[in-house]
Order: structure tokens, then sequence, then C-alpha cells
């Protein structure tokens, strides 16, 4: 949701106005997408999430050759493991 109606809005959302949309998010950086009815084009989605949506900036590095393949929710347990353990 995006809520301009009481500031000066954007050029997609104008002053006094209030967007409410279908939103996706990446499994492999937690963007937020906000979906395009009109959008002709498929949408990635990556086998090893178990076909989840991935971003279009996330599958164009997916298809690099020395790509790692390491999911949003792989990195942020990483991190929070290297915390605990100090």
């Amino acid at each position: 949701m995006i809520d301009h109606r009481a500031s000066p809005g954007t050029a997609e959302v104008p002053e006094g106005t209030l967007l409410e949309t279908a939103t996706m998010h990446c499994a492999h950086c937690n963007g937020i997408t906000i979906r395009n009815p009109s959008r002709t084009r498929e949408r990635a989605s990556c086998l090893k999430c178990g076909g989840m949506y991935i971003c279009d900036n996330c599958a164009i590095i997916a298809k690099q050759a020395d790509y790692i393949h390491k999911p949003y929710q792989q990195l942020i347990q990483e991190i929070y493991k290297q915390v605990s353990n100090g």
C-alpha cells in the first residue's frame, strides 16, 4: 500500500491518492515487486528454491557461470548463526 493522501505524491501515485496492489517477494534478495498485469514476459522462478519467484535482477545473476545459490532465508540464517556464536 502506498498512501499519498496527505503528501505531494509521485508520478506513479499522485497527490491525494492511495494505491493498494498485489506484490511479490523475491526468494533470493527479498526485494518487493509490484505485479504488472500488462506484463507478457514470463516471471523467473528458482527450481532450487522449490519454484519460488525471483526478481529479474536475481534471475540474471543466477544465470552466471560462477553463481552460487544462496537464497535470502539461508543468508539470514547464516548471519544469525554467526551473531549467536559471537
